[in-house]
């Protein structure tokens, strides 16, 4: 069994293990529709459920691509980059579902660079629909997740996670053609097997991050403008919701319960809105992991549905903060 994620008394050393190079990287989004990944020919899923979920995979991908194909040029960067991704994501997706080892992951993830910054521009109809089906496919994976054990509902809680995490990028970008897009979506690599923790390993791993997540929250939500202030201030709240829970649940099975460290080191000191959005998209992140291992782990329907719900929220909360695009939120990153 794989040791679990060790105790970081730095939340965000947890973003380490996502490749903290994903941020501030220079890689260039692409431009035009010309890069998006051409579908590749794949055996039959040998998954169960695994038929079905190919099916929307590769029409989300096809849908994709051909938004891609269709706008071109007038599509600007950010969208550009964004779709890119989802069609090479969902292609991922796809490869994976027909692998021998499905519930093992290509070593290839996410885009390394941040989604771009939310606009007010309208969401074109065609957009509209594909965010649309994004949530669809997504509401799909998340209860074959719910319905699945160990490992099995982690990979349908990634799958179901990337699909909200693509569907709030389009959203927020909306129709505008401004900003700077997540680089190219990444190539399909080689599988890695997964094991879970013990269940107790994961809540606990989940309390120790939610306390420096709670922390790092403080420190950044006093910089954030009106707006911003309001939706961190939720997003703490439902934080702290899901700390205190889990702390119940330890308390109840007499189990250890790691306590909240005086003060917490973070790889960004907020001292204006920018730099507190940072910190707040890299908590986010940096989160993703820990969510998944409690997936794999937990012990009941009620439990994992929990834990789905709150690995989807964590990925389109750091994606809505400006995050990077994964392809597989929840795992590890190699």
């Amino acid at each position: 069994m794989n040791p679990p994620l060790p105790r970081r008394v730095v939340l965000l050393a947890g973003f380490g293990a996502l490749g903290g190079t994903l941020i501030g990287c220079d890689a260039k989004a692409p431009v035009g529709p010309t890069t998006t990944p051409e579908p590749s020919p794949t055996q039959p899923p040998v998954f169960a459920g695994g038929a079905a979920a190919a099916r929307l995979e590769e029409q989300l991908s096809l849908q994709a691509r051909s938004l891609l194909t269709s706008g071109g040029d007038d599509l600007g960067r950010p969208l550009t980059a964004i779709l890119t991704a989802a069609a090479g994501g969902h292609q991922l997706h796809l490869a994976a579902l027909a692998a021998p080892e499905p519930t093992g992951r290509p070593t290839s993830g996410g885009s390394p660079r941040p989604t771009p910054k939310p606009t007010k521009a309208a969401l074109p109809a065609d957009l509209k629909e594909f965010a649309a089906a994004e949530a669809a496919a997504a509401g799909a994976h998340a209860e074959r997740a719910v319905t699945a054990e160990s490992v099995t509902a982690l990979f349908w809680a990634s799958l179901a996670a990337a699909a909200d995490g693509y569907g709030q990028a389009v959203r927020q970008q909306g129709g505008s053609t401004k900003g700077a897009g997540p680089a190219k979506a990444p190539k399909p690599g080689p599988h890695r097997p997964v094991e879970p923790v013990e269940p107790e390993q994961a809540r606990r791993a989940m309390v120790d991050q939610l306390h420096a997540v709670t922390y790092g929250y403080q420190m950044a939500i006093g910089h954030l403008a009106e707006d911003r202030f309001e939706r961190a201030a939720t997003a703490l709240r439902e934080h702290r919701g899901l700390r205190d829970r889990l702390i119940a649940d330890l308390v109840e099975a007499s189990a250890d319960v790691p306590p909240a460290a005086p003060a917490y080191d973070v790889p960004v000191r907020p001292t204006d809105p920018a730099s507190a959005t940072k910190l707040i998209m890299t908590m986010e992140t940096a989160l993703l992991p820990f969510c998944g291992q409690w997936v794999a782990a937990a012990e009941s329907g009620e439990e994992r549905e929990l834990a789905v719900a709150t690995l989807r929220a964590t990925t389109v909360s750091a994606v809505g903060w400006g995050g990077p695009l994964l392809s597989w939120p929840g795992y590890v990153e190699p």
